[in-house]
């Protein structure tokens, strides 16, 4: 059956009634093809992003089965208004990646839905693109969403603790568990959320969504997919962690089954299932030979002339950019950030400055929230009657939770219910303070605009606030400017305690923070002159 299905598409695809460069089709379909290469090349090449590669695959997926849906609306065809600005957003969309890619993760998630609409454009118009809103909002759900889980609605890890050890019972193993903890004769396993089917059913949903785009499902195909799809993802899990608990003991085939080939491998699984599953619900009729006379229908008017030149031109200068985007990487690519190896802090003499390194999160898997990425980072040491140090790191793609920090780089262990030890003071912001083993702590993060932060929601308060003006959208359009500025210049101060008590080290740390904030401000990096290429992240 699946092979019957796949000759129709191509007798479709091969039927043609014109030459091949007469025919406006040709060029949509190359201007398509080049778009998707260069963006999944970009998002193959970014380490915040690669792990998202099946959900993006998805995403374009969905954009070209909309596109070949609507392609025999002749009586929408666009004016050459519509055609010109569906052209201009492809252009930009082009021209955008040329600077500041590594930082800009607006660029993976906005750029297909840009070229959707741009291809629309040109292919509809105004008035055909409107009409097809439903499709659209069903697109947007497809959107990669890698914090998206359904831990929020429903015990998923225990349900899936629980049919593991269930499983493993009745194959024949002495499997018990306790809340998320499943435990074996040879060892036991903590099972967390992306361990489970949850990632997997949301994948699975998102091709769900793309049936009901491409499609005419009756109320029970739809109820039979969304069952398949939870039925599928959820089976998958258990038996993944299932699989886990028995190599709990050998370390090598743990790590390989736990880390990213193995989820994958899962994920390949899983689709697989899936897709044999909906072989057999989906409707056949699709692809009817009878419709053949509708594809051979111009997409849009054979009477304008102006469109062929036209598409060719936008063609071929794509081609080329997107060659030199993939072929010539150093183009992306400028000078790292270096901090300075003097930081003068008055009253203090200053003892050494070091490079603290790159700094990663812990293992980045498709499942984790791949942000918080320390790209450079220094520690300066200095002595006045006792002892400072100052930490700076300069973070990019993050949320600006300085909790978050503390967690993943550094040993401080007393991070929790921190609300309470928030200071602000006006013309700087917020900072932390806290103690942890005989030291006291100073830290904030230093925005690109507006004051000090410490919680995600004054970061987002601030990018709200100072980044989304109208130059600076201007300045994002031509590619010299990052519309939302996640990056973050992170300073942690600290000094010890030496028997005193918290708030004398306190008062010593603050005036530090609040007579230097404006020159260490002063240091944030502009993203044209210090843009590092993540790739040396990998």
């Amino acid at each position: 059956m699946v092979r019957i299905k796949i000759n129709r598409v191509k007798q479709l695809f091969l039927s043609q009634d014109q030459p091949i460069f007469k025919n406006q089709r040709f060029y949509l379909l190359g201007l398509t093809t080049t778009l998707v290469v260069l963006h999944l090349s970009l998002v193959l090449n970014h380490p915040l992003q690669r792990n998202l590669l099946p959900d993006y695959i998805l995403f374009w997926t969905g954009i070209i089965l909309l596109l070949w849906r609507i392609r025999h609306q002749r009586s929408l065809d666009s004016d050459l208004l519509s055609s010109l600005f569906g052209l201009l957003l492809l252009i930009l969309v082009i021209v955008r990646p040329l600077y500041l890619w590594n930082l800009d993760t607006a660029l993976f998630l906005g750029g297909p839905l840009v070229v959707f609409a741009g291809l629309g454009l040109i292919v509809l118009g105004f008035r055909g693109l409107r009409r097809q809103w439903h499709e659209v909002l069903l697109l947007c759900l497809i959107i990669p969403t890698p914090i998206l889980t359904l831990e929020d609605l429903l015990p998923f890890t225990h349900l899936t603790t629980a049919t593991s050890a269930e499983l493993l019972h009745y194959i024949g193993f002495k499997a018990t568990y306790q809340a998320n903890l499943l435990t074996l004769p040879t060892g036991q396993v903590f099972v967390g959320y992306p361990c489970t089917g949850g990632p997997l059913i949301i994948y699975l949903f998102k091709i769900c969504l793309l049936s009901l785009i491409i499609f005419p499902l009756n109320w029970l195909q739809k109820l039979e997919l969304a069952l398949c799809a939870i039925g599928t993802g959820f089976g998958v899990g258990c038996f993944r962690v299932a699989l886990l608990a028995l190599m709990v003991n050998n370390l090598d085939l743990f790590h390989y089954w736990h880390g990213p080939k193995g989820t994958q491998i899962f994920l390949a699984v899983a689709t697989t299932i899936f897709v044999v599953l909906c072989n057999w619900l989906l409707p056949i009729d699709e692809f009817n030979p009878r419709k053949k006379q509708l594809l051979i229908t111009p997409v849009v008017g054979s009477n304008q002339k102006w469109r062929i030149p036209l598409l060719a031109t936008t063609w071929i200068g794509m081609v080329l950019a997107a060659v030199y985007l993939v072929c010539v990487p150093n183009s992306r690519r400028a000078k790292s950030f270096a901090f300075p190896d003097k930081l003068a802090i008055q009253g203090w003499q200053q003892l050494s400055a070091h490079p603290m390194g790159v700094q990663l999160v812990k293992d980045v898997t498709v499942d984790d929230n791949n942000s918080d990425f320390v790209l450079s980072g220094k520690q300066y040491r200095y002595r006045h009657n006792q002892q400072l140090d100052v930490q700076m790191r300069y973070i990019v793609s993050t949320q600006g939770d300085v909790e978050n920090y503390l967690k993943k780089f550094t040993e401080i262990t007393q991070v929790k219910h921190i609300q309470k030890n928030i200071r602000s003071e006006d013309g700087i912001g917020y900072y932390l303070l806290l103690t942890d083993n005989n030291q006291a702590y100073l830290t904030a993060c230093i925005n690109p605009r507006g004051g000090s932060t410490v919680t995600s929601a004054q970061f987002l308060h601030n990018r709200n606030n100072y980044d989304f003006t109208s130059h600076r959208i201007v300045q994002e359009l031509l590619g010299t400017a990052i519309l939302k500025d996640n990056r973050c210049l992170w300073v942690q101060l600290s000094t010890p305690l030496n028997g005193n008590n918290s708030e004398s080290a306190y008062r010593i740390l603050s005036s530090v923070w609040a007579a230097n904030y404006t020159a260490w401000r002063a240091l944030f990096p502009t993203p044209s002159g210090i843009v590092t290429s993540l790739s040396r992240l990998k």
